[in-house]
C-alpha cells in the first residue's frame, strides 16, 4: 500500500496494493476515491474541507477507508470540485459533502 505523505513523490508508476474489485477512480483536491464492484466508495488523502467523506475535517488518511452512505447506498458516480464531492447512487440519489460556503 502506498501512503500518503506530503514529503513524498512517486515518480514511476507502482502497484497499489490492498485495492480490490476497483471499478472506477477519482483523485480530486488532494484525495483519490476509488468505487469498487459492490458501489462502496472509498477514499485516501487529506481531511481538509471535509471532501473526505469521513466526517474527520483535519485528519489525513493513510490507507483507504470505506465512505459510509446513511443507508448503504450503493455509488455509481463521483465527481467533484475545489474543495467538494457529489456522488450518485443506483437509485439516482444525489449525495454532497465537503466546503459548503456557497451552497
Amino acid at each position: 500500500m502506498i501512503r500518503s505523505s506530503m514529503d513524498t513523490m512517486v515518480k514511476t508508476p507502482v502497484k497499489i496494493e490492498g485495492i480490490k474489485n476497483a471499478k472506477k477512480i477519482l483523485c480530486k483536491y488532494k484525495n483519490t476515491f476509488y468505487i469498487d464492484n459492490d458501489g462502496k466508495l472509498f477514499v485516501i488523502g487529506s481531511g481538509e474541507r471535509g471532501v473526505n467523506g469521513t466526517g474527520r475535517k483535519k485528519e489525513n488518511i493513510t490507507d483507504f477507508e470505506q465512505v459510509i452512505f446513511d443507508n448503504d447506498a450503493k455509488i455509481e458516480i463521483i465527481d467533484g470540485g475545489n474543495g467538494f464531492c457529489l456522488a450518485l447512487d443506483k437509485n439516482g440519489k444525489l449525495y454532497s459533502w465537503g466546503y459548503n460556503n456557497f451552497g
